[in-house]
């Protein structure tokens, strides 16, 4: 495995098929790891607006993606944690059943 910790650059098996159904550990940042996503009092994580916003689009993920089943997750001042499960026979990829919206110019 190939593996650096150097911010932005992924750490992935050499010749993994990351389509396969699976277990996924996987980590979304904040951008140049600002503490957007709330802050830990005492020990305990309070969600800012933001960070209830990347909750509930994380616990929404399963209900528009059928390939996929969520498992434990937490939220962290600049970065979320989770693990992914890709379940069944479809293959992953770009589907359209989520579409991003239209650009602007």
């Amino acid at each position: 495995m190939t593996r650096r910790n150097t911010i932005g650059v992924l750490s992935r098996l050499r010749r993994w098929d990351y389509t396969q159904p699976g277990a996924y550990f996987v980590t979304i940042c904040t951008h140049s790891g600002e503490c957007l996503l709330g802050r830990v009092v005492n020990g305990i994580m309070q969600l800012s607006t933001f960070g209830e916003i990347a909750r509930d689009e994380w616990s929404s993920s399963s209900q528009i993606r059928r390939e996929i089943r969520l498992d434990t997750f937490a939220v962290m001042p600049n970065h979320l944690h989770g693990i992914v499960w890709i379940v069944g026979d479809d293959v992953v990829g770009a589907t359209g059943r989520a579409p991003l919206p239209p650009r602007v110019p």
